[in-house]
């Protein structure tokens, strides 16, 4: 059964229901109105008839004792007894006609009475000439037959409230029956329709609530589970092509997972290959590193000793004709100084001086390349770091404007170096500090002990060595100077490479530099 089959059959059951119940209740209505009806036909005329009848006995006599009275002081003419008389018996009419309404057995018994009643009044009318005394027995029987009357009408009244009772009972019983018999129905309506709603709904959300579990289970990972819903409705087709569905997707799994095997056995094998491909690359830029290495320290040994040959040539050739000109110069200023040629030409002094400090930028030009040529293996001993430090402050007095700061840890241990180049490498790097700060600055020097290597590390606040030439800064023959030849940085990365150490920069440009010499604590003794 189609779903809408079933919501149209449920919603068919409850109006059924509904009608049942509907019909259950204008049935007991009915009843109670037909009940009802036939109490007030029964009993409400009888009610009306009783008080019509006693206000004609009093209309009756009323009139009588208006008669009775009149009579006492004067003589009436034939036409008031006439009319008193009509008026009398209309009522007596009236009282008949309403007797005539009633049907109960008590009735013949008061129309005897009201006939006699009757009778009396025309006695009465009758004895209207003759004297009180003739007349008084009749008047006694008439009020007595009016007392008689009044009391059959109270036992009337009395049996009439007797029944109406009853009757009303009996429709407070059928009231409460029906109210039962309608609570009755109504709950039995209501089960019933939540019966059938619950019907309803268990028809329609389990197999709902199936397929929701097995979606999740599938969404899980689980594609063995298949939705069980044997119902013929929309549902069962949904649950149906959902299976077919999952049966599909469980396929094209199978078929990715065995694609994926196998994409991951040649990704192995790819990965082997690469593997070993990284494996000989490293070995291949290992070897190229150490062909380099050793390419360059080739070409710089090779660099070194043409530069050192060419240099200890050049600086004995320049040398002697320098010391010849120095001579001169001092000669010429002695002379210079003796003479009228101060007074008349000032500036030859000036010139002479200039010509002095040139022939000593020369001679200090000549002594890095001799020293340049002269660099051999160091003469190690164990010393001690400070003193090297104190010695090659003391050989080069700092400026005014330039504030020295001394960071040298305690108890640094002995190291074995040559101290005249180690010495020579602190002045050469000093010397380049100070020349970096023209404006003064800071100057700091300190020594620590790190991973087996003593560091002896010099910073200065001065305007720092572009990006481009850190890296350039220890080959021979590169400066960053107005004067010089480049071989100050290159000497002492020498001496310090010889002592198995090394020495590293860093620059920043407008803030300052940081050389870090890095000497072992203990160096090999064939060095």
């Amino acid at each position: 059964m189609r779903i809408g089959q079933k919501l149209a059959v449920g919603f068919l059951a409850v109006v059924v229901l509904t009608a049942i119940l509907g019909s259950v209740n204008i049935v007991s209505f009915k009843n109670v109105g037909t009940k009802t009806e036939t109490h007030h036909k029964s009993h409400m005329p009888i009610r009306v008839a009783i008080t019509r009848i006693r206000i004609d006995l009093e209309e009756i006599i009323r009139a009588t004792e208006e008669y009775d009275a009149d009579w006492m002081t004067k003589e009436e003419s034939s036409e008031e007894i006439k009319e008193k008389k009509e008026h009398i018996e209309t009522h007596l009419e009236r009282l008949f006609a309403t007797l005539g309404l009633l049907t109960l057995e008590e009735v013949e018994s008061i129309e005897d009475s009201v006939n006699e009643l009757y009778g009396l009044s025309a006695k009465l009318f009758l004895l209207h000439d003759k004297t009180r005394a003739e007349k008084t027995p009749t008047m006694e029987e008439f009020d007595k037959k009016v007392e008689e009357i009044d009391e059959k009408l109270d036992v009337l009244l009395k049996k009439v409230d007797e029944a109406s009772k009853v009757s009303m009972d009996s429709i407070v019983g059928t009231v409460t029956s029906s109210r039962i018999i309608n609570i009755s129905v109504l709950a039995v309506v209501i089960l019933a329709a939540l019966g059938t709603a619950f019907v309803m709904s268990r028809s329609i959300s389990n197999p709902i609530t199936k397929l929701r579990n097995v979606a999740i289970e599938i969404g899980k990972g689980d594609l063995s589970k298949r939705a069980q819903v044997r119902s013929k409705d929309e549902i069962g087709e949904l649950a149906t092509s959902f299976n077919q569905m999952t049966d599909e997707i469980q396929k094209r799994n199978e078929q990715l997972e065995a694609t994926n095997e196998e994409l991951r056995a040649a990704n192995e094998e790819l990965q082997a290959t690469e593997e070993e491909l990284r494996a000989a690359n490293e070995e291949l830029q290992t070897a190229n590193e150490e062909l380099r290495e050793t390419q360059e320290q080739l070409i710089r040994s090779e660099k070194l000793a043409a530069i050192g040959q060419l240099a200890g040539g050049v600086g004995h050739e320049l040398r002697n004709p320098l010391g010849a000109i120095k001579n001169a110069v001092y000669y010429i200023r002695g002379k210079v100084a003796k003479s009228e040629l101060v007074q008349k030409e000032p500036r030859v002094t000036e010139f002479l001086g200039i010509i002095d400090d040139e022939i000593n930028s020369s001679e200090k030009i000549i002594s890095d390349l001799l020293g340049f040529s002269r660099v051999g293996k160091p003469s190690v001993s164990p010393a001690r770091i400070e003193k090297v430090i104190e010695n090659a402050l003391s050989r080069m007095p700092l400026p005014e404007n330039i504030e020295l700061i001394k960071k040298l840890d305690g108890d640094l241990p002995e190291v074995e170096i040559d101290t005249d180049q180690i010495r020579q490498v602190l002045v050469n790097i000093l010397m380049n500090a100070v020349q970096a700060m023209p404006d003064g600055g800071k100057l700091a020097i300190g020594a620590r002990v790190e991973d087996k290597f003593l560091d002896v590390v010099i910073s200065d606040t001065g305007y720092g060595i572009p990006e481009e030439a850190v890296g350039k800064i220890f080959d021979p023959l590169f400066t960053t100077k107005a004067k010089g030849i480049g071989l100050g940085l290159a000497v002492c990365r020498s001496i310090i490479e010889r002592h198995e150490g090394s020495i590293e920069v860093k620059s920043e440009t407008g803030k300052g530099t940081t050389f870090t010499i890095k000497l072992p604590l203990k160096v090999k003794k064939n060095v």
